[in-house]
């Protein structure tokens, strides 16, 4: 299965630059001007989340929102944030009310340089990031008590393109491949009734992750952009 994914992978990004190439060709005169430009869209950041009775080696990906500014019509600063909370009722060990939930949030830094355009308003980039995210989750299951607590610190570089649509060219849809390099930490805990006599079970880890994934290459994670 993961090497019919790298295959898939590598023949997307190998019809990307193919593209690329062919419209250089083609390339009609002039260029789009960025400079100046401030756009808000979509993007993901990583993050490694497990559980006590689950554990993967996977890093996931939560949808975040983005915001990029053009200094010039070559290089670009690029914020992005995400949260994602919600709460259920459950009951403790007592019987009585209590709330869970899961509380996750994530923020990341980067740069987006453009190493040509092929036509005008297709641009071939590299691009630098630095992400934080981390998950913290609590969980009643009666007798016990489950406490999870993720973080991941994710170092990203990427080869992608971002196309400027022609006829409304303040709207752009981009997609890339990155190299992510990860630390991963966190901590999986399970506390159970004092009633019950039993100790409490504590595992915690830390360690390094590196991985080539691709963002943008289908509808559910293409990223989009509205600038202004």
């Amino acid at each position: 299965m993961k090497e019919k994914k790298n295959g898939l992978i590598g023949s997307v990004l190998g019809c990307c630059l193919t593209l690329l190439a062919a419209e250089g060709l083609l390339a009609q005169e002039g260029h789009l001007e960025l400079s100046g430009r401030t756009g808000i869209g979509t993007d993901s950041i990583p993050l490694l989340q497990t559980s006590f009775n689950s554990w993967s080696y996977g890093i996931g990906k939560y949808n975040s929102a983005s915001l990029t500014r053009w200094f010039d019509n070559g290089l670009a600063l690029k914020f992005q944030a995400t949260a994602n909370l919600y709460s259920y009722p459950r009951r403790d060990f007592e019987g009585d009310p209590v709330i869970a939930g899961n509380q996750m949030f994530g923020v990341g830094l980067g740069v987006k340089a453009n190493l040509m355009e092929a036509t005008k308003g297709l641009f071939l980039q590299f691009s630098e990031r630095l992400t934080y995210a981390q998950v913290d989750n609590t969980s009643w299951f009666g007798s016990y008590q489950e406490k999870d607590l993720c973080r991941t610190f994710a170092l990203g570089t990427g080869l992608g393109f971002e196309y400027f649509l022609p006829f409304c060219d303040f709207i752009s849809f981009s997609a890339y491949s990155e190299f992510l390099l990860c630390y991963n930490e966190g901590s999986n805990s399970i506390h159970y009734d004092p009633d019950d006599f039993i100790p409490d079970v504590v595992q915690n880890y830390s360690y390094l992750t590196a991985e080539v994934t691709v963002n943008g290459f289908n509808m559910n994670s293409m990223a989009v952009n509205f600038y202004f």
